[in-house]
């Protein structure tokens, strides 16, 4: 009778070339326990064991009072670190809370997802991790009941960054099911311990395919930054950004977390007092009052997110790692992301251009800025000078996930619903071009959006009632304008970050797409 192997979950880990040792791999070397593997396995490697402890859990004190007989309760945390040699590179396999031992940038980054994407069936997709670049960096995990398509996910090519994908490989004999995420490729197999230096090999070669190319050829359009000399370019140009503007970068966890199990967030610095957010802006201020931000210190530093059943950190990341930052350098853009630099593909910036620059910019004859002026007191001077009616900050209630939303900044007779906004961060923008969007997308589908436009005018400006129609719109009869205030004098679309240029190019696809006329304008900042 033949027994079957059972299933095992390993998590996989690709030690980057040229380091030193495990020393280089592995926290607290030398306190960790050594243990030789058996001379007959395949393979060389060694086990590093961490030292355990124990301690009462938390809710201990919460149920004592009123259970007499509770007694000492103690709960210990385990945590083992596998390293294997395959194919003359080493191999990480994490146990219990090993993960917690290595040392971070001693792995390659793109490790899990590359392999996934060079092994699985594009039908084949389970569940999706994603962030994005916008105001308020988003993480998600979308699964689905059973194995689909990527669009199937709600994944965005253009604007999302792919944190993790789980599939089934078209060769069933590699494994089961595997998942790869930042730096790790979790592998659901039949395996003993003796195949396991012939697994790494496989995988190591499913890493090294250029398969997903043609299977998934939007993972290059941001293209990982090996070139030492860049990357150091690219790394002084975030500390110049963090010191002159830190508005401009953001920091976002690096996977979906089960909020309900975390108390909050702390960093390096801050102590055990938790935030609800990654403390970003609370770090940066800490570490300026102890000498300045500095590259070592962003990649020694970490965000720590607390887990509220003990008050012990649930995962820690690097604060370089969480940073997300663009940097233009020439015609090229670079944008950080989960500790690694990618240079976002050339053909794919020029797609997004040539579509903004079938844009008009047009003049509107709206007044110049003054220096320092709010959006709401530029508004309100605007709309005194022609005929328009002010809607900045009426909402309209909608069908959508914000019940109620702005139609736009400044309506006027002939139709156009004027968007405005300071030149800011992406985010500001990212903010300004969904609003358009949405805005005109509740005008054209909801009759009720329509009457609550045509309620607002009649306390404002009963003149315009007649622009907003109670039937359907003949969009073409309408026009979309995003106004950026702007003291230079360069074009509109020019002086926007990229990732805002993506939002852009997506929000006038979908408006010309529906008849909508489209346009844009700068407005000036008077001296």
């Amino acid at each position: 009778m033949t027994t079957t192997v059972p299933l095992q979950l390993l998590s996989v880990h690709l030690a980057t070339t040229g380091l030193t040792g495990p020393q280089a791999m592995l926290r607290q070397y030398s306190r960790l326990e050594r243990q030789p593997l058996a001379s007959e396995l395949p393979f060389a490697g060694e086990l590093y064991l961490k030292p355990t402890t124990s301690r009462t859990p938390p809710w201990v004190a919460f149920l004592r009072p009123g259970v007499h007989g509770l007694g000492t309760l103690r709960t210990r945390s385990q945590s083992a670190v596998l390293l294997v040699r395959a194919s003359r590179r080493t191999f990480a396999i994490t146990f219990g809370h090993g993960s917690a031992i290595l040392l971070p940038g001693a792995f390659e980054a793109d490790f899990g997802i590359r392999t996934v994407l060079n092994s699985i069936e594009p039908s084949r997709i389970r569940s999706v991790d994603a962030n994005s670049f916008e105001e308020l960096p988003r993480v998600a995990r979308v699964q689905t009941s059973r194995a689909g398509w990527l669009d199937s996910f709600g994944f965005d090519v253009e604007r999302d960054v792919l944190r993790a994908v789980t599939g089934e490989p078209d060769d069933s004999s590699l494994c089961k099911r595997l998942t790869g995420r930042d730096g790790v490729l979790a592998v659901q197999a039949r395996v003993t311990l003796d195949n396991v230096g012939e697994l790494c090999s496989r995988l190591l070669r499913q890493y090294r395919m250029t398969h997903y190319q043609s299977q998934f050829p939007w993972f290059d359009h941001l293209r990982k930054v090996r070139d030492h000399g860049q990357l150091a370019s690219l790394d002084t140009a975030l500390i110049e950004q963090i010191s002159r503007d830190p508005s401009h970068v953001r920091a976002g966890a690096l996977e979906v977390q089960d909020m309900v199990a975390l108390t909050g967030y702390t960093a390096t610095l801050l102590g055990r007092f938790t935030h609800p957010d990654l403390p970003l802006t609370e770090y940066l201020s800490a570490r300026k009052s102890r000498g300045g931000v500095t590259l070592e210190a962003l990649r020694r530093d970490e965000f720590v997110a607390m887990r509220a059943e003990d008050g012990l950190p649930a995962n820690r990341w690097s604060i370089y790692q969480c940073l997300q930052a663009e940097i233009p350098k020439g015609d090229r853009v670079h944008v950080l992301s989960g500790g690694s630099w990618f240079t976002v593909a050339k053909a794919f910036t020029e797609r997004i251009r040539e579509e903004i620059a079938a844009t008009p910019e047009v003049g509107l004859g709206l007044p110049d800025a003054h220096p320092g002026e709010h959006e709401c007191a530029y508004n309100a001077r605007a709309v005194l000078v022609g005929q328009r009616a002010l809607l900045d900050q009426k909402l309209v209630r909608c069908n959508g996930p914000r019940t109620e939303i702005e139609v736009c900044d400044l309506l006027t007779t002939s139709g156009q619903f004027i968007h405005v906004k300071r030149r800011g961060s992406s985010g500001v923008f990212s903010h300004l071009f969904a609003q358009g969007r949405n805005s005109a997308q509740a005008f054209l589908e909801e009759p009720a959006f329509r009457e609550g436009i045509r309620e607002r005018l009649k306390s404002l400006d009963a003149s315009l009632i007649g622009v907003i129609p109670t039937a359907r719109p003949e969009t073409n009869g309408f026009t979309v304008v995003f106004a950026v205030v702007d003291k230079r004098n360069v074009p509109v679309a020019g002086g926007l970050p990229f990732l805002s240029q993506i939002t852009l190019a997506q929000s006038l696809r979908y408006l010309r797409g529906v008849g909508f006329r489209v346009a844009l304008t700068r407005i000036g900042v008077s001296v």
